[in-house]
């Protein structure tokens, strides 16, 4: 009998990858992409930035930089601090950027390294940056670019996440999304390990921010606006194009 072969095609990164393979030699394998995080690209990208004592790799992806972990800090770039909304009446009043860690994780440092910080959307707006200098906080806009690079929303989602129980991402990208849950208007924690949630910074309406969402055991990226008192994650994004 003669050998029998067929072509199989691999979509990564944008490239369709072709390969002759014969029939009774094949064994299905999971698709691995390698990303290097501490490489030290000529375009700043890959490298480690410090920022208020904390330390975030970066990855490109596309034409953008992204850091690869949530922000963690409490303070804006300038220094300032930010307002601590640890009490419910605390955080559901008035219209200045607050953060909070999720149900007041403060005391277990490893959880808050890992999935940083809930911030509601008032800091993400405020002029002193919550980002450090060269980087900000990603517009709709730009969430929009990187969901279509990655072949959009309804398969980013699986190349953007991480993996873990309740969580099947493969982060292909080596964006390192994280289910970091979210905290409601009215003070609530929700869904941390199920959900990752991630503002802009485009404004919906006079109540209404635009958000990314990333649920557990899909593939997809939801775009979706909440009220700006909601605390979600927060990533930064390079200044400019980073390629």
């Amino acid at each position: 009998m003669k050998n029998q072969f067929f072509i199989a095609l691999l979509l990564v990164g944008g490239q369709t990858l072709y390969s002759q393979i014969k029939i009774s030699e094949f064994k299905p394998q999971k698709a691995e992409v390698t990303v290097a995080p501490d490489k030290k690209e000529t375009n700043g990208c890959g490298m480690t930035v410090n920022y208020q004592n904390f330390t975030y790799t970066t990855v490109n992806i596309g034409s953008q930089c992204w850091m690869r972990e949530n922000l963690r800090n409490t303070a804006y770039s300038d220094g300032t601090p930010i307002a601590q909304g640890k009490e419910i009446e605390n955080w559901i009043n008035g219209t200045e950027g607050k953060w909070c860690d999720y149900e007041d994780e403060k005391e277990n440092k490893t959880a808050v390294e890992e999935y940083g910080k809930l911030y509601n959307w008032y800091v993400v707006n405020d002029p002193r940056n919550i980002c450090p200098k060269g980087w900000h906080v990603p517009s709709d806009e730009e969430w929009n670019e990187l969901v279509n690079y990655l072949g959009g929303e309804f398969l980013a989602g699986d190349i953007l996440k991480t993996h873990s129980p309740d969580w099947n991402g493969r982060n292909l990208a080596g964006f390192n999304g994280l289910p970091g849950g979210f905290r409601s208007n009215l003070g609530g924690f929700k869904y941390k390990t199920l959900y990752g949630f991630w503002w802009t910074k485009t404004e919906a309406s006079n109540v209404y921010a635009w958000c990314r969402n990333m649920p557990g055991f899909e593939n997809t990226v939801i775009r979706n606006n909440y009220f700006k008192k909601t605390g979600f994650s927060i990533r930064c994004l390079k200044d400019g194009n980073s390629l």
